[in-house]
Order: structure tokens, then sequence, then C-alpha cells
């Protein structure tokens, strides 16, 4: 009698969505393409080939998705164009203009979004690899690349100085700001979108989607009580099912 061994294959953890590049090489890609191909729309492989690659291998495919991840290239069906960030940057009225296109592109990037809000004028971890391991499901062959990509671009645009993580009045409005459904309290409709008055004011930090939420002093009790539990929890959801959808084109790209 033959016996069969089966071996099943290992889980293999996948880890969470990144850009493949610092921002600097990501501003040299786009404007490589502009130059080949023009703004757009073109085919995932036209825009690959315009960046030097032979066509949609790892690497090209890879770097279509990190323009993706900085909002210089937009999806629109199986089609790709530059967008007006990328317009930003690229042909920049000044130098004032093109420092707060690349602000917005680096923090862009939902990774890159999570350490801009954990570590707001702090020091940035030494060990950041070992951090975006635990804490940001980077997986550990990946978390050292992934580290310096953060780190390079983030002192690339200014961001990080010192080794100190901005200032709150020089870090740009993060893109996972959303427009809120028009049924939520009028409070949430002007804090969720990143009003912030110049009034004493309680932060949330929404924990699925890392929105951050401002409410005025003034209603420090009705928080307590719970009053805006469910509002709150509703736009957690809506933030996150929107950021998982955009990983998943991301990781697919």
């Amino acid at each position: 009698m033959v016996e069969t061994t089966i071996v099943k294959p290992k889980n293999k953890t996948r880890s969470a969505a990144y850009p493949s590049m610092g921002i600097e090489e990501a501003i040299s890609a786009i404007s490589d393409l502009r130059k080949d191909m023009g703004k757009g729309p073109y085919s995932r492989e036209t825009a690959a080939r315009g960046m030097g690659h032979s066509g949609l291998s790892g690497a090209g495919a890879a770097k279509v998705a990190a323009l993706v991840h900085y909002r210089l290239l937009e999806r629109q069906g199986n089609v790709y164009k530059q967008t007006p960030l990328a317009e930003t940057i690229i042909n920049p009225l000044n130098e004032e203009e093109k420092m707060a296109g690349l602000k917005t592109a680096v923090s862009s990037p939902r990774l890159i979004q999570r350490i801009l809000t954990d570590f707001q004028g702090q020091s940035m971890p030494q060990r950041l690899d070992a951090v975006l391991a635990r804490n940001y499901g980077i997986s550990d062959k990946m978390a050292s690349t992934v580290a310096k990509i953060v780190v390079s671009s983030l002192e690339y645009t200014g961001l990080l100085k010192s080794g100190v993580l901005g200032e709150p009045a020089c870090l740009p409005e993060l893109s996972n700001r959303i427009t809120p459904p028009a049924h939520l309290p009028t409070v949430l409709q002007h804090y969720a979108t990143g009003g912030t008055p110049n009034v004493p004011e309680q932060k949330i930090i929404l924990p699925k989607s890392g929105i951050v939420v401002f409410f005025p002093a003034k209603f420090d009790y009705l928080l307590a009580m719970g009053n805006f539990a469910k509002p709150l929890e509703m736009l957690d959801e809506l933030a996150a099912s929107k950021d998982k959808i955009q990983d998943d084109i991301s990781n697919k790209e």
C-alpha cells in the first residue's frame, strides 16, 4: 500500500497596502509619463511603458499603483489619467504651490495618513519598521523597505524635520476626510469634514477609519452621554468601507 502525504499550503499573511516607491521617485515617474504619453487617458500597460517598463511586469504594475496611492494618477474604469494634483506639482505657479501639492500627495496613501495622525508633532520611532509590522499590518519581510519609503518621503516634503513629524500647523489636510452623509447631525456635518474653529475642542479618532473628528468643548457633556455614538459609528463605517475599496483596487493594480 502506498501512503500519500498531503501537504497543506501555508497561510500567507497579506501585507497592508503601501506605495512601492517614495514620493520623489513618484514625481519623477509621473513627469516621465507625461513627457512620453501626455496626461492620458491610457491603459495600465501603456502607463507602465511610458515609465520605462516593457509592460505590466511586477515593477511596472507596482509603479502605476504607487502613483494611484499618491493621487497623481486616477483610475476611471479601465483607463488612467493624471490628476489636477499632478498638474499642480509638475507645473506649479510658484514654489509654495508646489510644496503644498507635495504635502498633499505624500499624505494621500492610507498608511502615511495613519502615521501622520498617530505621530503628529512627535519624534518618529527609531524602529519604524518594527512599529509598521506590529501595528500597521505591514509584513515582516517588507517592513524595513516600507519604513525607508515613508521616512524619505516625509523628509523630502518637509513633514519630517530633525526626526520630528511635522507641527500641526504645517500638516496638510489629510485626504481621508470625506464628505459625510447628509443625514448626519449638523455638528458632524461641519466637524467631520475638518472644520476646526478657534474654540476649545474635543478630538476623537474613529477606530476603524482613523478619521479625526473635532467637537467644540461645549459638546463634552453630550459626548459623554453618548448622544453622537450612532452618527460617529455610521461615519466610521462609511469611511472604512471607502478605504477598503481603495486598498483593494490598489492591490489589484
